[in-house]
């Protein structure tokens, strides 16, 4: 196959395009200026801000609590490892179990 160089020049933009929305993410990362909102969700800054995109299959999925085993529903792969109140209670993210700080 023959050099395109439309094919990378489409490449090149859409790349550049990541790099830009990486940086605008990691400065939102940075400042939190929803931190209100993101504790009550009980999400640590990186689900929040950078790992946000939902990326997930859409099928409902079933997935137990990491810590009490308690069933939890969601609309999407994209599932949390805790449920709200083990969140609450270790301090952690319900999404990842890291530190919510």
């Amino acid at each position: 196959m023959a050099f395109d160089k439309t094919h990378s020049d489409n490449m090149t933009y859409y790349r550049n395009n990541q790099i830009r929305k990486l940086k605008s993410k990691l400065v939102l990362y940075d400042d939190d200026p929803n931190k209100e909102e993101r504790l009550e969700k009980h999400l640590c800054r990186s689900c929040f801000y950078v790992y946000n995109d939902g990326w997930g299959g859409q099928a409902f999925t079933d997935k137990n609590c990491e810590d009490c085993g308690k069933e939890m529903i969601f609309s999407t792969t994209n599932t949390d490892s805790f449920c709200i109140e083990c969140a609450k209670k270790n301090n952690i993210c319900k999404h990842c179990g890291g530190a919510i700080e």
